[in-house]
Order: C-alpha cells, then structure tokens, then sequence
C-alpha cells in the first residue's frame, strides 16, 4: 500500500510548508515523547533524591528535563 500526500508550498494562507516540517520532524517528536514518558521519571526521582524542593522547583526540574530531550531530538518548537 502506498500513501501520496500532497502540500501546496506556492500557497501561503494554507499553511502547507509549516505542515508539512512538522509531518518530516513527526517521528522525532514521537521518540522525544516516548523517552519523557518512559525514561524521564526515573531520572527525575534520581535528581530528586535527598533533595528539599518546592513544588515550582521540582516543576522547573520536569520542564528542563522535557527541554533537554526536546533539544536531544533536534525539534525547536519556537519554529511554529
């Protein structure tokens, strides 16, 4: 089975360049998802550790952290 998927580059009101860099950095956002869901708790608990934090500490911790693998798979959401 294939799939033809079809942008209008030349058309600026659709849209349709930026949609299209996001379908091409689709499966990037999908692994840095992936490895926050999965890997990042741990980590977390692990700088956590011995540590008195408040609430909007550990909260700038888990937003550094989703940063960290955001920029480790290359996606730049200030783009769009």
């Amino acid at each position: 089975m294939k799939v033809t998927i079809e942008y209008d580059l030349d058309d600026y009101e659709k849209d349709d360049k930026m949609k299209l860099e996001m379908a091409i950095q689709a499966e990037n956002m999908f692994w840095a998802l992936r490895e926050f869901g999965y890997n990042s708790r741990k980590t977390i608990e692990w700088e956590l550790d011995n540590k008195e934090l408040t609430d909007y500490e550990v909260l700038d911790l888990v937003f550094k952290k989703f940063g960290e693998i955001l920029e480790n798979h290359h996606i730049d959401l200030s783009k769009w």
